[in-house]
């Protein structure tokens, strides 16, 4: 094992200490408060924008929005119609219902979570530090991503990778979100 794996081990330990520590459902709370909970709606839309997008009951709707449109022919609407307006609002209303949906599912799973029994309790800690090691694990990806735009596969990061136990060379050089963020 290089310094790198004993590294990962060790930030891994805290995430998780950390999570079991906070618990499930404060850690989720946390997670989904405020900037980041508009970050993680936005990454959601994001995700599922093109999914909605191609629904039939979608395009019709699109369409009457856009024929509504229409029947009102003036400049203002032309210019509407060229900045593609029934795509943007789809994209807000989606935006709104992830919102709505982020919201229901965080109170609701803080509020299971969080009960006044040992088997809960239990359940809420070690809910958590999977939780914690999980968000361990996206930091690492988003950093090693933006490593590898930085360094690619000629960077010192990369030689310094090499020969993991972990295999975190091959995780650098084959990072999942790449296929969800390209640079």
């Amino acid at each position: 094992m290089i310094l790198a794996d004993w590294i990962f081990i060790g930030v891994a330990i805290v995430f998780g200490i950390a999570g079991l520590m906070f618990g499930f459902g404060r850690l989720l709370r946390w997670l989904t408060d405020g900037l980041r909970g508009i970050l993680i709606s936005i990454f959601i839309c994001y995700l599922i924008f093109g999914f909605v997008l191609n629904l039939g009951f979608v395009q019709a709707l699109l369409e009457r929005f856009k024929e509504s449109l229409a029947a009102s022919d003036n400049g203002i609407v032309r210019f509407l119609s060229t900045i593609r307006i029934d795509v943007i609002v789809l994209a807000v209303v989606l935006f709104g219902l992830v919102q709505i949906g982020r919201k229901i599912i965080v109170t609701i799973l803080q509020g299971v979570m969080e009960r006044e029994n040992v088997v809960m309790k239990a359940l809420n800690k070690t809910f958590g530090m999977v939780l914690g090691f999980a968000i361990f694990l996206g930091i690492m990806l988003v950093v090693g991503q933006i490593a590898y735009a930085v360094g690619g596969e000629s960077g010192e990061l990369y030689a310094n990778l090499q020969g993991s136990f972990f295999r975190l060379d091959e995780l650098y050089l084959c990072n999942p979100m790449t296929s969800i963020i390209k640079l």
